[in-house]
């Protein structure tokens, strides 16, 4: 489970594009959805490292968000 929250006010972000790849450049997409109303997707992934991308029209984010499955 990712969840999504506004860096400043730690609001959940509901409704944002969310898309993982397995390369820093963003170029391979395995998986993508958008956040609900928790601010949270759900995701099943193989153990490894993975870059998480955000998107929606009121948010600024800093892309790639990295992460490790364990």
């Amino acid at each position: 489970t990712y969840t999504l929250t506004n860096s400043v006010t730690g609001a959940v972000v509901q409704n944002a594009e969310v898309w993982i790849t397995t390369d820093a450049a963003g170029n391979n997409i395995i998986a993508s959805g958008l956040t609900n109303a928790l601010g949270q997707i759900v995701f099943y992934l193989d153990a490894g490292q993975y870059y998480f991308w955000r998107q929606h029209p009121q948010y600024t984010f800093t892309d790639p968000d990295v992460e490790i499955v364990a």
